[in-house]
């Protein structure tokens, strides 16, 4: 029986070979009428394929594998090709003549063998089986023919497996990979990338039922990565008990973690500081952002109340309290949260007073407006004229004479106090006419000691007073 061990980094030919190999190689120099394995490639095997190197250790978790036609061992004759073969293949060892086309078959479309290790393993999974060879036969319309072997190491290879992990995730915001039923007799192992670019930080995991979870942290240390690879591996590991190489049967799989950054929230208020009778409005940043939710602390129960939850980014004060504090939460467009808080201040407005002396008055009075509180920033006086208030004076003094004054006269003070907070307040004076009457004197003129009788033509006033001019 002629068999071909190819080994990985072996070369059949002129090149050394391994002790593992002259075991076969001698086994097939007897089955060729005692010339040596190099006098038949010389005389049989094509010069193209002479010294071919190929893999031929294999895990059953290994992908399908490509081979030559030139790459078998010919026990008949060199490979003569013929329009319409085909090639069929059956274990002649390891498993006892029995077909398996699905492990190793042609394809007519690439004219080459396939080798799929997968497919072996049912047949071969117990223990590493060594040198399973298989027969080729080429089959054309004369018939059938055996024309050569070819031999393969094959080593139990894990399962393929499934497993979960989050395609993105926010700075601060740990998660987990699962590995879904694991199976035994199976290593498992998470590394992640190194700043090197080296898979060297490994992930310790736990094991929960069946399945295997790793936690990863991603606090604010990774607040500078946009980026977190992984690589995921399944190991089985055969020792060199048998005369064969060490071998590590692997399947890794390769996943990144997209790591978004906390939006970078900012809240203001405006005007603050504040007067008790504004509108303070909260607008928060950045924009754009998926949500924005305003909060405004309660400091007797202790606990952020919400006002208002939205894609609007401001939020409307209408009647501020000095020292309140409010909040805002802002989801960015990648789903992250973040939140910064503001206090306001808010100063009192002034307690405004306006009075006018006298009052009432007579219409040759002067009326002199006094505005409260004194010592205030500033004071601006208006007169209410045909329907709109007109300013008479601004200035530090809260008082305005009123030289002709008019009875209905409205008058209003706007006080500024030294928080720049205004407050005003109107009054409306009232002004009496003067009585309008006519003195006469009787007998006018008079002689001299004669009684004069001073008159007025104005009756049922409230008091007459009469008075004599003197010239000194």
């Amino acid at each position: 029986m002629a068999l071909f061990l190819m080994c990985t980094n072996i070369t059949v030919g002129q090149n050394e070979r391994s002790e593992d190999v002259k075991r076969i190689i001698d086994q097939i120099e007897q089955s060729l009428n005692g010339i040596s394995i190099d006098e038949f490639l010389q005389q049989n095997y094509s010069k193209e394929s002479n010294n071919r190197s190929i893999q031929t250790k294999f895990c059953t978790s290994d992908d399908d594998y490509e081979i030559d036609i030139l790459d078998i061992i010919w026990i008949n004759a060199p490979y003569t090709h013929i329009p319409g073969e085909i090639f069929t293949t059956i274990v002649q060892s390891g498993l006892g003549g029995v077909p398996i086309n699905t492990i190793l078959e042609f394809d007519l479309m690439i004219n080459k063998f396939i080798l799929k290790p997968y497919d072996a393993k049912p047949f071969f999974a117990s223990n590493p089986t060594p040198n399973v060879t298989f027969l080729v036969t080429q089959n054309s319309g004369g018939g059938s023919v055996n024309i050569g072997m070819i031999s393969f190491d094959f080593y139990i290879g894990p399962d393929d497996f499934t497993y979960s992990y989050p395609a993105s995730v926010c700075v601060g915001t740990d998660f987990d990979v699962i590995l879904f039923n694991a199976e035994g007799g199976v290593t498992y192992k998470l590394f992640e990338e190194d700043e090197y670019g080296n898979y060297t930080i490994s992930i310790p995991g736990t094991t929960v039922g069946s399945d295997i979870e790793y936690h990863i942290d991603n606090g604010m240390a990774y607040e500078t990565f946009t980026q977190r690879n992984f690589v995921i591996s399944a190991e089985v590991f055969h020792s060199s008990t048998l005369p064969i190489d060490e071998v590590l049967c692997k399947i890794e799989k390769y996943f990144s973690v997209t790591i978004h950054p906390l939006p970078n929230v900012t809240l203001s208020a405006s005007p603050n500081p504040a007067c008790a009778d504004d509108i303070v409005t909260l607008t928060a940043g950045p924009t754009p952002a998926n949500s924005y939710t305003f909060y405004e602390y309660d400091d007797n129960l202790d606990v952020w109340s919400i006002l208002a939850s939205g894609s609007s980014n401001t939020y409307n004060i209408s009647s501020p309290v000095n020292g309140t504090k409010y909040k805002v939460v802002v989801e960015s467009t990648d789903g992250c949260i973040d939140e910064n808080e503001v206090t306001i201040v808010v100063n009192p407005l002034p307690v405004v007073t306006l009075s006018a002396s006298p009052q009432p008055a007579c219409a040759d009075d002067i009326v002199i407006l006094t505005a409260g509180p004194a010592g205030a920033k500033n004071y601006e006086f208006f007169e209410f004229v045909s329907g709109s208030w007109v300013s008479l004076i601004s200035s530090s003094s809260n008082t305005y004479n009123i030289s002709s004054p008019v009875n209905g006269a409205r008058y209003k003070v706007v006080v500024e106090n030294i928080y720049g907070c205004e407050d005003d307040e109107e009054i409306a004076i009232v002004v009496n006419p003067l009585p309008v009457f006519t003195l006469t004197a009787t007998p006018n003129p008079a002689c001299e000691n004669e009684s004069v009788t001073l008159s007025t033509t104005l009756s049922g006033a409230d008091s007459y007073s009469f008075y004599r001019y003197e010239i000194v």
